[in-house]
């Protein structure tokens, strides 16, 4: 849905027989500005989806917390933040343990980063982002295990 909406004053026909307070012209403007709210509404949780699609954890978070900001009583929304907070937390584990591979020698730090992965394997759906963050977690955890000679 891609609608211009004309504002009142740009009608050809603005004020023709209304008068200060008019119900049916209020009532008219009420419902242009439900469609247009539903129109931005509906615009936003297609955006809040490519986002999750394209594993942008954090600026799906910023979409959903958006969309509540416009109703917020969307339980989709609530439930597409939720989600998508637990992703970019998720996300953001990993990438810090991988860029840390280093620390991997600690049997402690080893241990976090196998049950990251394992949390990691866990989430649905895997998309190539996750899929690889995974695959370079686990090539790191086989490198931390080998014993140095």
């Amino acid at each position: 849905m891609s609608a211009r909406w004309i504002a009142p004053a740009e009608s050809p026909r603005a004020g023709a027989g209304t008068g200060p307070g008019d119900a049916a012209a209020r009532s008219a403007l009420n419902q242009v500005a439900a469609e247009q709210r539903l129109e931005k509404i509906v615009a936003q949780q297609g955006r809040a989806a490519e986002l999750e699609a394209a594993e942008d954890w954090p600026a799906a978070v910023r979409q959903y917390e958006a969309l509540l900001a416009l109703d917020p009583t969307l339980g989709s929304a609530k439930q597409g933040l939720n989600r998508a907070r637990q992703r970019a937390e998720l996300a953001a584990a990993l990438a810090e343990t991988i860029a840390n591979a280093d620390a991997l020698n600690e049997e402690r730090k080893w241990q976090a980063a196998r049950s990251l992965a394992d949390r990691a394997r866990q989430a649905k759906p895997v998309g190539p982002v996750l899929a690889a963050q995974i695959a370079s977690l686990e090539r790191a955890l086989t490198v931390a295990s080998v014993p140095v000679q």
